[in-house]
């Protein structure tokens, strides 16, 4: 499958749903409150990371960010359910500190001198204050989470609920450190790795949605599984976007992942449905020191003929259906606005072009 798979998509399914841009305001402002209590320089690395201000401390006139999807996913599921997302607010802020302290210490563990398009905290500041950094973001997202007028039962629930996906993030981010020093890693194991490093976020975010809604276990554990699947489809769809994506969408060039030599998921799939002989031939052009142009080609011909784009598509797919049915099983609980948002989002993300 060439680029042209990617072009032809629906532009419906490649446009992102409101929700993102109706809670991007409140996210950054509640973000950027967070930092007031802090040092100038603490304040300045924390902004600089989180796309506030420049390395000399300057305001930006807007926010350089990511998506912001984990902290989105908390308010879209908890006004879906109860008209109002104040009650999820600050979990979704913690949980969207945690994840900015994993992509830190992630880009230190990969050498990454460059995130959205500027330098990384450790490049600019050094290994010790990114490190310093991303912890004291993580203890940032405890205090947030415990700042909240709850009833005991459920300031727990939810501070299980962050301790939990943590330590499955770190765990996953370990599992990932030990794949790069093996040759056999398979793709349900990488599937197994992504559940905890990508997925244990995502699904605790839509899980703690549904939490600081309602004290109702079938509808907590249904978003629970909705965010299981929606985790696996986004990081595959990633996984897909790394070798086939629009270079003028995504800033990267094809077969980027291959190059930078990423066991992400069509990678392994490759090597795991590939016959004998081509399978030698694409560990030895991908274990190469350095691969060329040429080898990217062969390799990007092989997954071709094996279709592994439409196999890792179909994987995508798979896990937004099941995602899907999650929120089918709740709709009656649900605003039609936020079911739509839901379902929209869902599709959005199996569907995106970066």
């Amino acid at each position: 499958m060439n680029k042209k798979s990617l072009d032809n998509i629906d532009n419906n399914l490649s446009n992102p749903p409101d929700c993102f841009d109706k809670y991007r305001h409140i996210i950054d402002e509640g973000l950027f409150t967070c930092l007031d209590s802090f040092t100038h320089e603490l304040k300045v690395t924390m902004g600089y990371h989180l796309g506030f201000n420049d390395q000399n401390g300057k305001l930006l006139d807007k926010r350089s960010a990511g998506k912001s999807l984990r902290p989105t996913l908390s308010l879209l599921v908890c006004e879906s359910l109860t008209s109002d997302y104040l009650p999820v607010l600050n979990s979704a802020l913690a949980i969207e500190l945690i994840h900015n302290f994993s992509l830190i210490h992630d880009d230190i563990q990969d050498r990454d001198t460059e995130r959205r398009h500027k330098k990384t905290v450790w490049t600019l500041w050094g290994e010790p204050r990114a490190l310093w950094i991303g912890n004291t973001m993580r203890s940032l997202a405890d205090f947030i989470q415990s700042d909240i007028e709850l009833d005991s039962d459920t300031m727990l629930k939810a501070a299980d609920l962050l301790s939990q996906a943590s330590m499955e993030m770190i765990e996953g981010q370990f599992m990932d450190v030990q794949y790069e020093n093996r040759l056999d890693v398979t793709a349900d194991e990488y599937l197994l790795m992504i559940s905890r490093k990508t997925g244990a976020l995502i699904r605790s975010s839509a899980e703690l949605g549904a939490l600081h809604s309602l004290d109702d276990k079938f509808i907590t554990t249904k978003f629970r599984d909705f965010g299981k699947h929606l985790g696996r489809a986004f990081q595959i769809r990633d996984d897909v976007l790394g070798i086939w994506g629009d270079t003028n969408i995504t800033g990267k060039p094809v077969g980027s992942d291959i190059l930078r030599k990423k066991k992400t998921y069509p990678i392994l799939l490759s090597l795991d449905i590939a016959n004998e002989l081509n399978n030698v031939e694409l560990e030895s052009l991908m274990f190469q020191s350095e691969i060329s142009d040429l080898g990217l080609e062969k390799i990007i011909s092989i997954m071709s003929d094996y279709e592994v784009f439409e196999k890792s598509q179909k994987m995508i797919e798979y896990h937004s259906e099941l995602a899907l049915d999650c929120i089918n099983n709740v709709k009656d609980s649900l605003s039609k606005w936020g079911y739509n948002q839901l379902c929209h989002l869902t599709n959005y993300l199996a569907f995106r072009l970066s």
